[in-house]
């Protein structure tokens, strides 16, 4: 195994990738002994994922404050990230501003003008935007970049590769950035675009809805579309496991996403490789 504290250069690793690519070998890579050392993606089975953060009432989710807690105890950082009316990228959980700032809007229709001084839940935290985030993680930290998107494929998807790559290059973050989406053809852009990003495929029963983006929910709960989205990794909502659909044959890990307590840790953990935990800390 290489070692990952070691500089690699941003733009050879590209190179490396890309040629992978070309040579139709690079989703065949996953079954090959030397996949993590080729990726760089090995801490997504051996760090666990704070999603958004170590948050409470001070420090609401993907609060700076809430990210250095997590960061600062060793662990990974899951953010949910989606697109303003202006193609501003922030990062932000909620379709709607309403719950969490009061404002009653849609994310997609607002401009960052619109919100840039809305307070979240009376505390003194600030929505923040994916540019900022990054450069305030700075690369203390792995991340996963988690997108919400039911509308155009591409737009959002460029805008956020456009700061990745700068963020990859500028901190040496090589393979220390994954794409994680419900939408495969978000994770299908990234594959044709940016194949160095690792992709994961987020899943689960899914029983409220029927469809995602005009994505029928039974094959997104079946994993039908992991070819479509070339991921190596699925994240499986921890409620749904175990679930038949989980085939380790098809992926190189699985993840429990949204475990929220050492019970359900305990409860998922032979099904699975590692975890994106919410509000508790995890115990081996």
């Amino acid at each position: 195994m290489k070692d990952n504290k070691k500089k690699i250069d941003w733009n050879n690793y590209k190179i490396d990738i890309l040629t992978l690519k070309k040579a139709n070998a690079l989703v065949d890579i996953k079954l090959d002994d030397d996949y993590f050392d080729i990726m760089q993606n090995e801490w997504l089975l051996d760090k666990y994922i704070s999603r958004l953060g170590i948050t409470s009432e001070e420090d609401p989710c993907e609060s700076l404050t809430a990210i250095d807690k997590a960061i600062d105890l060793g662990y990974a950082i899951n953010l949910v990230v989606q697109g303003l009316k202006d193609d501003t990228i922030i990062c932000f959980k909620h379709k709607s501003l309403g719950e969490m700032t009061g404002l009653n809007a849609y994310v997609s229709n607002v401009t960052y003008d619109d919100i840039k001084d809305l307070v979240i839940k009376n505390t003194k935290h600030h929505i923040i935007t994916l540019e900022d985030m990054l450069d305030h993680i700075a690369g203390r930290a792995p991340i996963t970049i988690e997108i919400l998107n039911e509308a155009f494929v591409g737009k959002i998807e460029g805008k956020i590769e456009q700061l990745l790559d700068k963020y990859c290059s500028k901190y040496n973050q090589c393979g220390k950035v994954a794409i994680m989406s419900i939408n495969p053809l978000s994770l299908e852009w990234f594959y044709e675009n940016a194949p160095w990003y690792t992709r994961i495929l987020k899943s689960g029963n899914f029983k409220d809805i029927k469809s995602y983006a005009n994505i029928k929910v039974s094959k997104l709960r079946k994993l039908k579309y992991l070819k479509v989205a070339k991921a190596d990794f699925v994240a499986y909502i921890a409620k749904d496991i175990p679930s038949k659909y989980l085939k380790r044959k098809n992926v190189v890990g699985i993840l429990a996403y949204n475990v929220m307590s050492q019970e359900e840790y305990k409860r998922v953990m032979p099904y699975i490789d590692n975890i994106v935990f919410t509000n508790f800390i995890p115990e081996v």
